[in-house]
C-alpha cells in the first residue's frame, strides 16, 4: 500500500448487490514476498455499508502496533507486496480476536453481527 492509495469498499450479498449494513468491521491483510505480514482491523461500515481505507488509517494502526510489538511491526507498508486482501471477519474470529486482545490488555475489538458477506472493493484516489 502506497501513501497516496485509498480503497472504497462496499459491502455486497452473494449476488453482488450492495449491502446496507451499518457498524460491520473489515479486515485488511499485508503480504510480504507471498507470505502473510500483518492483519488489521478497520470499520466500522456506514450506513449504506461502505468504508473508505485510506494509507494514513492503516499506518496509523501499524504505528501503534508498532509501540506495543516493536519486534512485529518494523515492516512499512510500501515495502509489503502490492496487493492487499480485504473481509469481513466471521463472529468466532471477533471473539478470538477479543479474547486475545483483552489477555494482552490491549482493549477491545469492535463487535459484528457475524454475518458471511463478501467485499467488492474499487480503488479511488484522494
Amino acid at each position: 500500500m502506497k501513501p497516496d492509495d485509498a480503497f472504497k469498499l462496499q459491502l455486497v450479498d452473494n449476488d453482488g448487490d450492495p449491502l446496507a449494513l451499518a457498524g460491520a468491521s473489515v479486515s485488511i491483510d499485508f503480504f510480504m514476498h507471498g507470505n502473510h505480514r500483518y492483519g488489521f482491523r478497520l470499520g466500522p461500515t456506514d450506513h449504506a455499508g461502505q468504508l473508505t481505507v485510506r494509507y494514513d488509517d492503516v499506518e496509523t494502526k501499524r504505528l501503534a502496533s508498532l509501540e506495543v510489538q516493536p519486534w512485529d511491526y518494523k515492516t512499512r507498508l510500501e515495502e509489503c507486496d502490492s496487493y492487499v486482501v480485504f473481509s469481513v471477519p466471521s463472529q468466532e474470529e471477533l471473539d478470538a480476536a477479543v479474547k486475545v486482545a483483552t489477555s494482552f490488555n490491549l482493549g477491545i475489538v469492535p463487535l459484528n453481527g457475524g454475518h458471511a458477506l463478501v467485499i467488492a472493493s474499487s480503488r479511488v484516489n484522494r
